[in-house]
């Protein structure tokens, strides 16, 4: 079981590695790494994305998600953002967005 603190903006005190509950260790996740406007930061570039795309052909956001360990949504969102600006495309196969680089 983890405790996530992801919602508190700061912490003013060192998390410890494990909290003990009525004499049960309960690990606790690390505190996420916010930029100065309480945004999550990126782990990955466009750069990174645009990459693994070109290298690749017919990738899913499930793709990308096992790819740079993050969710199915972010992935998705992030590569929707790149198909805005007009550097990647995508085609539905089935129910399914098929993302690629645009030439």
């Amino acid at each position: 079981m983890y405790i996530q603190l992801s919602r508190l903006k700061s912490i003013p005190f060192a998390l410890p590695k494990a909290v003990y509950i009525f004499g049960v260790s309960i690990e606790t996740v690390p505190y996420d790494e916010r930029d100065e406007n309480s945004r999550f930061t990126a782990s990955f570039s466009d750069d990174d994305l645009v990459s693994f795309l070109r290298d690749r052909d017919d990738v899913t956001s499930v793709d990308v998600a096992d790819a740079f360990d993050c969710t199915r949504q972010n992935a998705h969102y992030r590569l929707s953002k790149l198909r805005d600006q007009g550097v990647v495309s995508s085609r539905k196969i089935g129910n399914t967005n098929v993302w690629s680089v645009e030439e």
